[in-house]
C-alpha cells in the first residue's frame, strides 16, 4: 500500500498511469486506487482501516484460534499507535 501526493488536476492522470505498472523490483505488481482524499491525514485514516479490514480477513483465512487472532490484532494496534505517534 502506498500514499501518493499529487495535484488535484492531475490526478486522472497519475491513476490512469499507474495502471500501466506492472513491476516493481522485479516483482510483478498490480496498482490499483483504493481511495481519493484531500488530505494526507484523511487518506492515513483510510489507509490504516484498509489494513485493518485486510488483517482481519487474513486472519480468519489462517487461524481457527481466536487467541492468536486477538494477539495479532492487539500487536498491529500498537504497531499503527506507534507510527501514528512517530509521525507527529
Amino acid at each position: 500500500m502506498a500514499i501518493i501526493r499529487t495535484a488535484r488536476d492531475y490526478i486522472s492522470i497519475l491513476a490512469n498511469s499507474l495502471t500501466f505498472i506492472t513491476q516493481v523490483k522485479n516483482r510483478s505488481v498490480k496498482i490499483r486506487q483504493l481511495h481519493c482524499s484531500g488530505t494526507i491525514k484523511k487518506m492515513e485514516v483510510k489507509a490504516i482501516a484498509l489494513l485493518n479490514i485486510w488483517l482481519n480477513n487474513a486472519l480468519k483465512k489462517v487461524s481457527n484460534n481466536e487467541t492468536d487472532i486477538q494477539e495479532l490484532k492487539t500487536l498491529f494496534a500498537t504497531e499503527t499507535e506507534n507510527l501514528s505517534r512517530m509521525e507527529q
